[in-house]
């Protein structure tokens, strides 16, 4: 008898659900990233006990057929890729057809879906990977997934779970770093019934970034634009007055993707070389632009990490474009008009000239004038001991040896 088998779905499915769902924060990073792909340009994230008990994301986007609906909850089933040359040229957030049928592997999972063309909506409620039931809804265009009980089938699984706030400050972070990237979509997180967050859609990414970091980077922001062989990078640097104590204020997006890239971290430390102590860190936002073939994003489960096919030729133009701004910038602060004019203005003539009048009649200002000059003819002390001072003049001047002060002195050689 063989003693390898082959695992069944609903096994395969939890072990998968290990490797994408860490956490509840991973599983509103996985919808939400769906609902971006499908062009949702409003997007509501609602949680209950820090994503225990419940994580609920709906979006106004394509949504999806019954059909479609049905094969979106089996493993390795997408929307995103075809081919072999698909998986090399991925333009989208999702494209592994993980997410979802691990996600309800581990958890109660009810989806609900309609396009604009179909006349009603499809419900799916799936629990511990099992289907029980598929029916017509009525519902708006777009999707609504709820995820109740996260790990409920297993227990050690959902004994490491961190306390409500860890976890809220996990989904949170994870919703605001999305946001970032998109700020044409609206985005609103609520937690326990209470709204946390409410961004709007913006035209202006400053205005998301602001929105999103804090109101105190406005003034402080320095924007980076440059290109150069296919690379294009655009950003936000916070100026070096604004120090941070941990790397988490530092947000990078390859293609609209948010990734932890240690290469494009690297390279930003380096423009900011001699500006940051050591165990400081900056504020910025980096959006790189490469050609789709020209960057690996199917390295990790999660999709945070990446691998560049010119690793050096992006970190060298990172580095360069954070350098030149804060050049820049620092240039921008010693303009002409902070410095101060050159010679008197009229307000000063104005506010001089009546003081020397100041308190006297015109004939006390004449005879104070006139007592000035003859107290000039008058040596005082100084000039007296300076002329009693011998002459230090190099014509007047003794030879050396010919002076008797300082006792006797004696030419040696």
């Amino acid at each position: 008898m063989s003693k390898i088998k082959i695992l069944p779905e609903i096994l395969s499915n939890k072990i998968a659900a290990g490797e994408v769902v860490e956490r509840p924060s991973s599983v509103v990073k996985e919808l939400v990233e769906n609902s971006l792909d499908a062009e949702s340009t409003k997007i509501v994230v609602e949680v209950e006990k820090g994503g225990r008990s419940l994580i609920r994301v709906a979006d106004d986007g394509a949504g999806m057929s019954r059909d479609d609906a049905l094969l979106a909850i089996e493993r390795y089933a997408t929307s995103k890729i075809y081919n072999d040359t698909d998986l090399f040229t991925i333009d989208t957030l999702g494209f592994r057809g993980e997410a979802l049928p691990s996600i309800a592997a581990v958890s109660k999972f009810y989806l609900t879906t309609k396009t604009e063309a179909e006349p009603a909506g499809t419900e799916i409620i799936i629990e511990g990977g099992t289907i029980k039931k598929v029916s017509d809804i009525g519902a708006p265009t777009g999707t609504m997934i709820t995820v109740k009980q996260l790990f409920y089938n297993m227990p050690a699984r959902r004994k490491f779970l961190k306390t409500v706030n860890t976890e809220m400050g996990h989904i949170a972070d994870t919703v605001a770093s999305i946001a970032l990237g998109w700020p044409g979509v609206q985005f609103r997180l609520i937690h326990n019934n209470n709204i946390l967050k409410n961004w709007s859609a913006v035209s202006d990414h400053a205005d998301r970034i602001v929105d999103v970091l804090g109101q105190g980077l406005h003034s402080d922001l320095h924007r980076v634009d440059t290109s150069s062989d296919n690379i294009g990078i655009v950003g936000w640097l916070s100026s070096p007055r604004i120090k941070r104590s941990t790397s988490r204020g530092i947000y990078v997006y390859v293609n609209n993707r948010f990734v932890r890239d240690r290469v494009v971290q690297h390279a930003l430390f380096e423009g900011y070389e001699g500006r940051l102590m050591k165990g400081q860190f900056p504020a910025a936002v980096m959006f790189i632009r490469v050609p789709f073939d020209q960057v690996d994003v199917n390295v990790h489960p999660t999709k945070h990490e990446i691998r560049f096919a010119q690793q050096t030729k992006v970190h060298d133009t990172v580095a360069k474009a954070v350098a030149r701004t804060l050049r820049i910038a620092d240039r921008k602060q010693w303009t002409t008009a902070s410095l101060p004019k050159s010679g008197p203005s009229s307000d000063q003539h104005r506010i001089l000239e009546p003081m020397m009048h100041f308190g006297k009649t015109e004939t006390e200002t004449l005879n104070a004038k006139k007592d000035w000059r003859e107290n000039r003819k008058t040596p005082s002390l100084w000039q007296k001991l300076d002329s009693d001072a011998p002459s230090y003049r190099p014509d007047q001047q003794e030879t050396l040896w010919e002076r008797k002060r300082l006792g006797e002195l004696k030419v040696i050689g």
